[in-house]
């Protein structure tokens, strides 16, 4: 039996479970009721109504929106005003709520080629825009969004886009599908920004926005999202909409929408388009993001069963209404105001009214009403944009607080008994006063198939004080585009809700602001500097702070850059206004960021210090001033004098004196060094090398890791203080010779002379005795090269060093050393030194000795690809001699000092900090704004470039731009002299391979790439639908331009065409950029282009009586068994390996994307046809920017490849070269098809090993030899069927030059690919449709999907066996591997 304590104890135990469980169930209600914050608006509508600011300001005017009918897409005008013969008018209206220039679109900026744009239903256009639009009006990188759980719910319709046009191009066809079906409208955005939360289309006609907010709701609540993008679109390409409704009677016939009118006789129609940023309240809050109203409650229901389909129905409204209010915790009495369907139909505006007096005004007070309007009587119904017009039309009157009119009004309708006063018509503009709540107002919208929605906003609450500083944020007013109206001060202006950037600052802080700007492109740079210098011109009470923090965190780091670095606004305006104008001005750095830019630091050597270096840097900033006084600490340690003393001493002072003595200058150096890299590592740029000049390299070592800062801080101070111990004497001079040219002059004075560094290809610096050196000095500047004595106490790296070199060995070798956790280049050596070398104290003796190579150590950095080179030091000393050293190269490459003697100290770092973002490299912008106490503020949104895109059946006389009928014109025309062109279809002009030819070889180097250049440029331009080579960046990455697989192929194809060159399936991968291809072709024809014309076939690359034509003749005859036994017998004739010593070059390897994140995808292409490195372009696009995928190629399918003897063989080099690729990161293998088979052999042999793949994926892959084997009767045919029906498509993307892919095809399908129980994690992606060979799936026979025997997860992907890869299911498989890879396994 229980004791007495045991009882008690047990009752408390409940008591305190039961206590939990409350406290569980109230977390969960408040979560399932939990208001939404808007956080961020943006919205086009009628009337040029641009954004939030622009529509309030003319809802406040109560303007009238409305237009004529647009005359620039193709409508019949006559037919539909009936002026053509004196017809009737097919149009009852001659105006409606048209959006102006609806047809320009900046394809560019989402990378979007032109034929997919010209495809694209110009409501997944504008919505792309709104939507980014809407994400920065939240303080939101669009960009940055890539990865979130971020949810897009968008309402659109079906707009029957091109559905008037007769002809389409088939380059356009290709892309119609995905550019007109509604469900791809909210995938797209999800799709181009990388968002990972649900993206559902909805559809239920004029209620679809509303009801999209109602589902977003529901999402954000049970955690499937924790942000969401809510958006409606309309737009009218046809004008169906008009002439259906005049057709009904239902149009009203002046084009207005007279809402709840006595006048109403018929609705407007309307396009437009609106996006809100939502989620929870409590997520806002948390991470500051601007709250601009709530959404307390929202309620969906159906008029089901009633008396007409398209009928309204009072009851269901009623009910829906109630249920919003239910959902919101909230009375009747507790909304002010309701936002109406009101469509000006004398049926439907009655019933919403009744239903309004049903509901709000019941037992309501008339001195508090319910006040009624309607949006569409300003521009008409936006169909399924309406409800969020409607929203966003309340959301800006909260703030202002004022209700807008309703226009049109000669008086409310008789239909209804407003008598009571408790519902009244807003016929004039009402203050919005808080009657004891905050102020609220429902939003209606119902649909024509009869599902209503009902939502209730609320304003926002007044922002909670921040907890503590951390990351800053703001709440901003809505602007969007520049601000046009102040809101009066009830409501207007947006009270700052905010969170200082880090700790306040420590010191008066640096007197200059940094303001980065971007855009896809030179003319939108240009454009958004001209909106931001507006901008500042009109807010002048925000701080520059603010802007430019504002503009580095809220806004995507976009390719084409500029960075101003002011010190007040009027630098600021000065500076952008220049930038717009595309003026220099010296505040203003400007680059284009490379897909990789890869930073060295450069850390000076002795002479360059002064007094004072580093004081303005210390009192600007907390972590500069914290690594330069812990340095000084420990260098103290061997000092007669502080350190810190000696260097911020006041000139001419004695003190500062001993800072040119070789004592201090190396340990005063090596410290402000230290700082300096603190201070940019805090900035968070990650230098990939380091490269010292003389004394420079042991900064370079701490900051490496080689040794710590104690040990750095011994050997610095010794070897300043051993070589000040010298007898004074000796010289070195600067010499404007080569080392060559000095050498001999040097042969027998080796012990009085020595070339102590090579700065540059003409510049040397040489040391010794003094009398011996100014001879040799005064030999060269009698022959007019340039010489000049050095200030130097010593003669440095010269004999005259050699009596210190065993003092200094024995400090070095009492040190403790680490390898380098980055890259440094050995002065020693002038290529990159091993840990052994740098952990050898006779190496640090050697390097006070023996000659600086400088210049090598430069070459070697370029040689790695480094394009960004910072210098740390007092100067601009090593700067300039990177310069020198780099040559042509330097060009391509940015050069920055962080300080220059002379020049305000923080000013130059920023300005270093400008031209490093400026160029690429990644940088940590909230921590260099930390310490001002910076607020995020609102700022003018993306000035989009657009372009005309519109299918029309003739040329468009308005726009030069691209349409069906010049989609052909190949722009080739221009004169040879540019480069020779080839049509789209592929087959070089008559005379183009000879011309090329011709002019090749009189060319230089530089001329030949600029010719190939514009070539490349023309082609792409082509294969793209641009129309104009000067629309194609040649830096620019392909992918970023919107290149995918088959247009790659097709670029290939004409490239081989104009050049005469058998170019390899990868070269436009290997090249993925117009300068980079032409350079690449550059090389191959140095010697001049190959005439031969290529053989014609029906097929790319294939003769009809060769091997290959035969081969592809068999398999379309059903003989596909008998060629192939002929073909592997064939097979046997070819060289072999037998294991990875046999192969005279590795398997090629062609990167498809960069990115972060591990592990890498390393693919293996399927064997079974012509091998395609093309297969994985469209799922390596998924992976772009967050995942590095690979390539890697199977030996034998190239011609003058050995085959693989065994399957032994095979993955014995497969393996090698998968862990050779991943060159250190984890990795995991994929394959397709057979390619699955292939990466299993690999993963098996890995396993053997001991060093495995972090995971297998095969995509489609059946067990080997199983009933979906590869000579499995039912799998193995339909993929042999399709194919020979892709044998082109194949072919153009094809790799393997000649026929040899067919022998190798043989011996490949020969081995044997099991493989034994793997420990390698496994997924199975398999597609959700058969092949059509296979025929239509039966529910009860799964037998057409693959199987795969061994363990594994399994994963399904739209499409078929080979679709699955292809158009926009690629992403979704894409997806589906990610999500696996970055979830538990």
């Amino acid at each position: 039996m229980a004791s007495t304590e045991q009882i008690i104890e047990a009752l408390r135990a409940a008591l305190t479970d039961n206590e939990r469980l409350r406290e569980q169930n109230r977390r969960l209600v408040a979560a399932a009721s939990e208001p939404l914050a808007v956080v961020g608006m943006a919205c086009r509508f009628p009337g040029g109504a641009t954004s939030p600011d622009l529509l309030w300001e003319r809802l406040a005017d109560g303007r009238d929106m409305m237009s004529p009918l647009p005359g620039d897409r193709g409508w019949d005008l006559d037919a539909l005003l009936g002026t053509a013969g004196g017809g009737p008018a097919a149009s009852a209206a001659r105006e409606g709520g048209f959006l102006a220039d609806v047809s320009r679109f900046d394809a560019e900026l989402f990378g979007i080629s032109p034929r997919e744009a010209l495809a694209m239903d110009p409501q997944q256009r504008v919505m792309l825009e709104v939507s980014w639009e809407a994400f920065e009006h939240s303080g939101l990188d669009p960009l940055s969004l890539k990865g979130s759980p971020t949810g897009v719910f968008l309402g659109v319709s079906y707009a029957a886009y091109g559905s008037d046009v007769t002809h389409v191009p088939a380059e356009v066809q290709g892309y119609s599908m995905t550019g007109n079906v509604t469900s791809v409208a909210s995938g797209r955005i999800a799709y181009t920004l990388g968002l990972e939360g649900p993206a559902v289309s909805v559809d239920t006609a004029c209620s679809s926005s509303l009801v999209a907010l109602h589902q977003a709701a529901h999402a954000l609540r049970a955690g499937e999202c924790s942000l969401a993008l809510v958006g409606g679109v309309s737009v009218m390409p046809t004008p169906a909409l008009l002439v259906e409704f005049t057709r009904q009677r239902g149009m009203a016939g002046d084009g207005r929408a007279k809402a709840f009118a006595a006048a109403a006789d018929g609705t407007a129609w309307a396009e437009g388009a609106a996006a809100v940023v939502v989620e929870r309240l409590s997520d806002a809050r948390r991470h500051g993001h601007p709250v601009l109203a709530l959404v307390r409650g929202s309620a969906v229901n159906q008029d089901g069963a009633s008396n007409g389909l398209t009928a309204p129905n009072g009851a269901a409204q009623r009910r829906v209404i109630r249920a919003a209010l239910d959902s919101a915790g909230l009375t009747p009495h507790e909304v002010d105001a309701v936002e109406a369907h009101g469509t000006g139909t004398r049926l439907g505006d009655p019933i919403e009214a009744r239903a309004l007096f049903d509901t709000y005004g019941r037992d309501r007070d008339p001195a508090h009403p319910l006040w009624l309007g309607a949006v569409k009587s300003n521009f008409g119904h936006a169909g399924p944009a309406a409800g969020l017009a409607g929203l966003v039309k309340m959301v800006l009157a909260m703030r202002a607080g004022r209700l807008p009119r309703t226009l049109h009004v000669d008086e409310p309708t008789p239909a209804v008994d407003w008598s009571s006063g408790t519902v009244r018509l807003l016929t004039e503009d009402v203050p919005w006063t808080r009657a004891g709540h905050p102020r609220r107002a429902g939003i209606s919208s119902f649909g024509i198939s009869g599902t209503n929605a009902h939502v209730i906003v609320e304003e926002a609450p007044e922002p909670a004080e921040a907890s503590e500083p951390s990351s800053a944020t703001t709440t901003p007013p809505v602007t969007t585009t520049p601000p046009v109206t102040t809101a009066p001060p009830d409501a207007g202006a947006a009270t700052p809700r905010t969170t200082a950037v880090g700790p306040g600052p420590s010191g008066p802080g640096p007197a200059e602001t940094p303001l980065p700007l971007a855009g896809k492109t030179e003319d939108a740079l240009r454009a958004q500097a001209a909106r931001l210098a507006d901008h500042l011109a009109r807010r002048t009470g925000v701080p520059l702070a603010d802007v430019g923090f504002s503009l580095a965190t809220t806004r995507a780091r976009l390719p084409r850059r500029a960075v101003v670095v002011a010190d007040g606004r009027e630098e600021a305006l000065r500076a952008l206004r220049a930038l717009a104008a595309g003026e220099p001005d010296p505040a203003a750095t400007e680059g284009e960021a490379r897909a990789e830019t890869r930073p060295a630091f450069l850390f000076t050597g002795q002479g360059a210090q002064r007094p004072g270096m580093g004081a303005d840097l210390h009192a600007a900033f907390p972590v500069f001033a914290a690594a330069f006084d812990e340095a000084c600490r420990a260098l103290d340690r061997h000092l007669e004098h502080p350190l810190r003393e000696v260097v911020l001493a006041a000139p001419g002072t004695p003190r500062a004196a001993l800072l040119d003595t070789t004592a201090y200058t190396q340990p005063a150096t090596f410290a402000l060094q230290v700082a300096l890299h603190r201070l940019w590592e805090s900035w968070g740029a990650a230098p990939r090398f380091l490269i010292g000049h003389s004394v420079g390299e042991i900064s370079a070592a701490h900051v490496a890791g080689v040794l710590s800062l104690d040990d750095a801080a011994t050997l610095v101070t010794a070897r300043g203080a051993l070589m000040q111990a010298l007898p004074p004497g000796g010289a070195m001079y600067a010499l404007q010779v080569t080392p060559d040219e000095l050498a001999p002059q040097l042969v027998g004075q080796e012990a009085e002379l020595s070339l102590a560094a090579v700065n540059g290809p003409r510049a040397t610096v040489l040391s010794g005795d003094a009398e011996a050196a100014a001879r040799v000095a005064g030999h060269w500047a009698e022959r007019g090269r340039r010489t000049k004595r050095l200030r130097v106490g010593h003669a440095f790296h010269s004999a005259r060093m050699e009596p210190v070199l065993d003092a200094f060995r024995e400090v070095a070798a009492g040190l403790s050393y680490r390898p380098p956790t980055v890259p440094v280049i050995s002065n020693v050596t002038g290529r990159a030194a091993t840990p052994g070398e740098l952990a050898d104290p006779g190496y640090w003796v050697r390097h006070v000795r023996g000659t600086v190579r400088f210049l090598d150590g430069m070459r070697a950095l370029a040689d790695e690809h480094v394009t960004a080179y910072v210098e740390l030091g007092p100067d601009a000393v090593l700067t300039a001699m990177a310069r020198e050293c780099l040559g042509g190269r330097a060009a391509a490459c940015v050069l920055a000092p962080t300080l220059r003697r002379d020049r305000p100290e923080t000013r130059t770092a920023l300005t270093a900090v400008a031209a490093l973002h400026a160029h690429g490299v990644p940088l940590d912008w909230e921590a260099v704004f930390a310490g001002r106490g910076a607020r995020r503020t609102d700022l003018p949104t993306y000035p989009f470039q657009g372009r005309r895109f519109w299918l029309t059946g003739a040329p468009d006389p308005d726009a030069g731009d691209l349409v069906p009928t010049v989609l052909a014109q190949a722009p080739h025309h221009a004169p040879a002299a540019t480069g020779t062109g080839a049509p789209p279809g592929g087959t070089a002009l008559p005379n183009a391979r000879e011309r090329l030819a011709a002019e090749l070889p009189g060319l230089d180097e530089e001329a030949r790439t600029a010719l190939l250049t514009g070539l490349v440029r023309r082609h792409v331009a082509s294969v793209l639908g641009h129309t104009s080579p000067e629309e194609v960046p040649v830096t620019r990455d392909f992918g970023e331009l919107g290149l995918d697989s088959m247009p790659a192929a097709d670029l290939l194809t004409r490239l081989q065409a104009a050049t005469g060159l058998d170019l390899p399936a990868t070269a436009v991968l290997d090249h993925p950029s117009c300068e980079r291809l032409a350079a690449h072709l550059a090389q191959h024809l140095a010697d001049g282009v190959p005439g031969a014309e290529p053989a014609a076939s029906a097929v790319p690359g294939v003769r009809a009586e060769g091997l290959g034509g035969l081969f592809l003749r068999a398999c379309r005859e059903g003989r596909a068994r008998e060629v192939h036994e002929l073909t592997a017998g064939l097979a046997a004739f070819r060289p072999s390996f037998t294991d990875a010593a046999g192969l005279d070059r590795a398997p090629r390897t062609a990167w498809l994307c960069d990115g972060p994140d591990e592990p890498v995808l390393l693919c293996f292409p399927s064997f079974v046809w012509q091998q395609n490195f093309y297969t994985y372009a469209r799922l390596a696009s998924g992976f772009r920017g967050s995942r590095a995928v690979a390539a890697i190629g199977l030996p034998g399918f190239e011609a003058g490849e050995p085959l693989p003897a065994s399957v032994d063989a095979l993955a014995q080099a497969l393996a090698d070269a998968a862990v050779r690729t991943a060159t250190g990161r984890t990795f995991a293998l994929l394959g397709h098809s057979g390619g699955g088979n292939i990466a299993a052999v690999v993963a098996a042999r890995l396993e053997a090993r001991g060093t495995p793949a972090r995971a297998l994926v095969l995509l489609d892959t059946p067990a080997w030899g199983g009933e979906h084997g590869l000579g499995g009767e039912r799998w193995g045919d339909a993929v042999q069927r399709a194919l020979v029906e892709r044998a082109d498509l194949v072919a153009r993307a094809g790799d393997g030059t000649a026929e040899a892919w067919i022998t190798a095809r043989a011996r490949y399908a020969g081995f044997d690919y099991a493989v034994p129980a793997l420990g390698t994690p496994t997924l199975l992606v398999r597609a959700t449709e058969p092949l059509p060979a296979q025929g239509a799936p039966d529910p009860a026979d799964d037998g057409w999907r693959v199987t795969w025997t061994l363990p594994h997860a399994v994963a399904d992907a739209p499409g078929d066996h080979f679709s699955m890869l292809e158009a926009d299911h690629a992403a979704k498989t894409a997806q589906a591997v990610d999500d696996w890879l970055r979830g538990p396994r």
